[in-house]
C-alpha cells in the first residue's frame, strides 16, 4: 500500500490543517482512493499525479475535511462515499461547522450510501467501513486488516480521542467507538484526520486508555 499524505491548510485560520489521504495498492498504482478531501484542489490534483481516482470518502461531515470535495468528485467523477446518517448534515452549516470556520463550503448533489460494515475494494486492497459516532453521529473509519492500517477521521488521534461537544456529538458514543477501536491489533497504523500518524498499540497507553 502506498499512502500520500497533504497536509492542507483550512481556511485563512494560521497553523490550521487537516489531513488528506491518497492511497494506491502500491506506487506503480494508477488508481487510487482519496480519503478526506479537506481543501486546496489544486494541491490534490498535482498530488494525483495522473492517477484515476476511483473513489472519495469522507470520515465526517465536518468543512474542514470536505472543502474540496465538490471539485474533486467534478474533476474526477469518481463516486463519494459518507455514512448516511452524514449526508444530511453535510448540507447545514451549523452541523458540517463551516460557520464558525468562516468557510463556504460546496456539497455535490450526488453521495453513495456506506453504514457499518460495507467494504471499498481497489485492487487487492478491502477497506472495511467501520463505523465509529462520537464525534459526529455519522462518523467512519477505514480499516485495511491485511495491511494492518486505519484512517481514522476524527475519532482517534495521535494522544488523543475527538471532541465530542460539537453538533451531533456524544461522549458515550466515543467512548464505545474506541472501545471497538482498542480490539484491533497493536500494530495497527493510525492516520489521523489532523496530525501526525501512531498506531493502535500506542495509543493503548493514551487516549485508549482514558476510555
Amino acid at each position: 500500500m502506498q499512502i500520500q499524505t497533504l497536509e492542507l491548510p483550512i481556511g485563512d485560520i494560521p497553523g490550521f490543517t487537516a489531513n488528506c489521504y491518497i492511497v494506491a495498492a502500491d506506487e506503480d498504482s494508477k488508481n487510487c482512493i482519496v480519503i478526506d478531501p479537506a481543501s486546496r484542489i489544486a494541491r490534490i490534483e498535482s498530488a494525483l499525479a495522473g492517477r484515476t481516482v476511483k473513489a472519495i470518502v469522507i470520515t465526517h461531515r465536518h468543512s474542514d475535511h470536505v472543502g474540496a470535495l465538490a471539485a474533486l468528485g467534478e474533476i474526477s467523477n469518481a463516486p463519494i462515499y459518507a455514512h448516511e446518517l452524514e449526508i444530511n448534515g453535510l448540507a447545514e452549516e451549523k452541523a458540517s461547522g463551516s460557520l464558525s470556520l468562516g468557510l463556504h463550503i460546496e456539497i455535490p448533489e450526488k453521495i453513495s450510501v456506506v453504514k457499518d460494515g460495507d467494504i471499498l475494494t481497489l485492487g487487492d486492497l478491502s477497506f472495511t467501513v467501520l463505523h465509529t459516532p462520537g464525534h459526529t453521529v455519522g462518523s467512519i473509519c477505514l480499516y485495511e486488516e491485511s495491511q494492518g492500517v486505519l484512517f481514522s477521521g476524527d475519532t482517534l488521534f495521535c494522544g488523543a480521542q475527538g471532541r465530542t461537544d460539537l453538533h451531533s456529538g456524544s461522549p458515550r458514543q466515543m467512548r464505545e467507538s474506541l472501545s471497538r477501536l482498542a480490539l484491533l491489533p497493536d500494530n495497527t497504523m493510525v492516520y489521523p484526520g489532523h496530525d501526525q500518524p501512531t498506531s493502535i498499540g500506542t495509543e493503548r497507553h493514551r487516549a485508549l486508555a482514558r476510555i
